[in-house]
């Protein structure tokens, strides 16, 4: 057997002891230990589910005996302080940009006093927004437990196994299915949506947003612009898109949970410039090594 089988061989052994390690003790808690509304009733499964994939990772690397070699634990924020600015800007203007399209699919004639109203007045929008920037704070580990394992261990062990696009869309795909109990359970979607619809409807998010985790953390060399984007995106997207969404007339949160998710589509072209960017890191990676 040669070393380049014996990499590939091994690389497949690490993957899957990952897997077993990220989706069973996160499957078993979001199964056994949440009830209908989602909500945790173990002192174990009230524990953040997002810092399991970075549980995985370590222990893999343990178990495999690889070490921590290429981890992207580096900040390295000479030279790449634009890409950690992008990392607070991208997630605000993509819950913007989400809030905008569900209100003209919506549509009915749009009038932001009504969202305000449903805010509670500007001071309460105010601090809505102020809490959700301290949750951004206060949450970055959760965000950076799911990153270290995704971006920072899943995605580059697929790199190694086919072309970027694929690996990127593969652990994309994953990673939804990794949220599949809760999905299941109406988290995101409700429960007026089919489960499998809405799991679809997850991996399909995740893809997209993978292109765009991965192309921050390929071009940092860093797995912390990616966290930083993560946590800013989960804590701002419902309260910002919901607010500006509710300025519709048509708007109707019960019947809209799910198509205010999927309205996420419409920065497919985003991600698609994303692609573009990793093939072209890629074969310049490429030609680096063969140089």
């Amino acid at each position: 057997m040669t070393n380049k089988e014996t990499d590939k061989k091994m690389t497949i052994k690490r993957i899957l002891i990952y897997l077993i390690l990220a989706f069973v003790p996160v499957y078993i808690i979001c199964i056994l230990g949440t009830d209908k509304d989602c909500n945790f009733k173990t002192v174990f499964g009230s524990l953040s589910i997002m810092w399991y994939p970075a549980i995985a990772n370590i222990l893999t690397r343990v178990i495999t005996r690889e070490g921590f070699e290429e981890s992207y634990l580096r900040i390295n924020m000479k030279g790449n302080r634009k890409y950690y600015l992008l990392s607070f800007a991208m997630p605000l203007l993509l819950s913007v940009g989400a809030g905008i399209a569900e209100a003209v699919r919506a549509g009915g004639g749009y009038d932001f006093s009504r969202s305000l109203e449903f805010a509670g007045g500007g001071k309460m929008l105010a601090a809505s927004l102020l809490m959700c920037a301290v949750v951004s704070i206060t949450g970055f580990d959760r965000g950076f437990g799911e990153e270290f394992g995704w971006r920072a261990y899943l995605t580059p062990k697929m790199e190694k196994l086919m072309p970027t696009p694929a690996a990127i869309t593969v652990s994309g795909i994953i990673w939804g299915l990794w949220h599949a109990p809760l999905i299941a359970k109406g988290y995101n979607f409700g429960t007026k949506v089919h489960p499998a619809v809405g799991i679809t409807a997850m991996c399909i998010s995740c893809v997209v947003l993978s292109f765009i985790l991965t192309w921050l953390t390929n071009k940092t060399g860093s797995v912390y612009p990616a966290a930083i984007f993560h946590i800013v995106y989960d804590a701002f997207l419902s309260v910002v898109a919901l607010v500006i969404a509710t300025g519709s007339k048509n708007f109707d949160y019960e019947r809209s949970a799910f198509s205010s998710a999927m309205v996420m589509m419409v920065f497919l072209p985003l991600a698609a410039a994303i692609i573009i960017a990793v093939i072209l890191m890629r074969q310049q990676k490429m030609k680096q090594q063969k140089a």
